[in-house]
């Protein structure tokens, strides 16, 4: 996904996934290390047990 789908993500309470996982969006995360930005995103499982950091060109629109 890109940084302004997981924001859409972020604002309409969507539902995406990763690993096969379903999770919602509950922050995107910037960080700058060697000279260039890497933007991950936090994720919250359904049960709201579990969070997972995740790089966002990796998580997937949920598709029902």
């Amino acid at each position: 996904m890109t940084t302004e789908e997981v924001k859409k993500a972020i604002i309409n309470k969507e539902q995406v996934r990763y690993t096969d996982i379903t999770y919602t969006v509950q922050a995107l995360i910037y960080r700058y290390r060697g000279n260039k930005w890497r933007v991950t995103a936090e994720l919250l499982d359904k049960n709201n047990n579990s969070i997972s950091i995740a790089d966002i060109k990796k998580i997937e629109k949920n598709e029902k």
